[in-house]
């Protein structure tokens, strides 16, 4: 109801903005119009943006209620959080491999074959199986299973916690929509799952999957449990089992992973002053090759953020150059 009524609001304003600059020159009495307007169209946009805080905060607080409420007392063997998605992945590979075939079939049976895109569906066809095949392992299954004793998922089977080097939540919004995936780094992951999918080893063959990767990927979209509360989960789950608890992205290089991580291990020594003062003055020496490192990998961690953030800013500042040029494009054309 607030949503509708800041829009509607938004709206009156934008109205009483643009008949007010209209007018002004005609009737410049009409510029109180338009100030108007543009007070109103602020008043909109503040009231949804303090909705939407209130719902970010809302959504916050029943995932620290979850996670809490999940994590009050250690698990034991037996205890688990089974982690469900719904079947419309399936069922859309389903209707694409359906649609595939049939062009590809009134592509070759038409009285002047069309080869070319005959061939395309084929392809296309081949790899729409090839993701069926892949989803068929996890049909009436939970997507994902945390337990004490590791990670489970329909494909990738069992995953040991200690094998686990790393834990990150990717979300990615898009047009209203939010892709949620969950990445565990595991490094051996060869030797520490309980059995591998033959599609994992043909996609390994072309440099893809988790056995080349080293990342198992999990889609949390539609979950039953929010994605940033299976994520609390994980990672409680990991450091109770490993005591790790280092930050890892996927989106950084593997320098910037292993230097974060001692980072991590680093402040994690050195957190309490009396038993880092009694080290300092034990093995003074190793202590010094431990504070150089620790200034090497701030470096290598600084260096790459700012990095980052300058690529983001200018995709940022080409994006808007790109948006600036297609409006302005017809109005030069006419002028050349």
């Amino acid at each position: 109801m607030v949503k509708f009524f800041a829009l509607l609001l938004a709206a009156i304003g934008f109205l009483m903005l643009g008949l007010g600059l209209a007018l002004m020159h005609e009737h410049p009495a009409m510029l109180a119009l338009g100030v108007a307007g543009a007070a109103i169209t602020y008043f909109a946009y503040s009231m949804n943006r303090g909705r939407e805080k209130s719902l970010i905060a809302q959504h916050d607080k029943e995932i620290v209620r979850r996670s809490e409420a999940l994590a009050k007392t250690p698990w034991e063997n037996g205890k688990s959080l089974e982690v469900r998605t719904g079947s419309a992945k399936f069922l859309i590979a389903l209707l694409m491999l359906a649609a595939s075939v049939l062009f590809a079939y009134s592509s070759a049976s038409a009285t002047e074959p069309r080869w070319g895109v005959f061939v395309g569906s084929v392809l296309f066809s081949a790899v729409v199986l090839f993701s069926v095949v892949r989803l068929l392992p996890g049909m009436a299954k939970p997507a994902l299973v945390l337990s004490n004793r590791g990670f489970q998922t329909p494909l990738h089977g069992t995953v040991p916690w200690r094998e686990v080097d790393g834990i990150n939540l990717q979300q990615i919004a898009l047009r209203g929509s939010t892709t949620n995936t969950l990445n565990f780094r595991v490094e051996n992951y060869a030797e520490g799952a309980d059995c591998i999918h033959w599609t994992e080893r043909l996609l390994a063959v072309f440099g893809l999957g988790v056995l080349k990767r080293k990342v198992v990927v999990v889609l949390l979209n539609g979950a039953s449990e929010k994605p940033e509360t299976v994520y609390a989960i994980a990672r409680f789950l990991w450091q109770q089992n490993t005591g790790m608890n280092h930050e890892w992205n996927p989106m950084f290089s593997n320098e910037f992973n292993q230097a974060a991580r001692r980072v991590h291990e680093f402040r994690n020594r050195y957190k309490d002053p009396d038993a880092s003062a009694a080290g300092l003055l034990s093995e003074p020496d190793k202590a010094l090759k431990e504070l150089e490192q620790f200034r090497q990998d701030m470096d290598t961690v600084n260096s790459e953020r700012r990095r980052t953030i300058s690529k983001i800013n200018w995709m940022v500042a080409l994006s808007i150059l790109g948006i600036v040029a297609t409006f302005l494009w017809p109005v030069v054309k006419r002028h050349i």
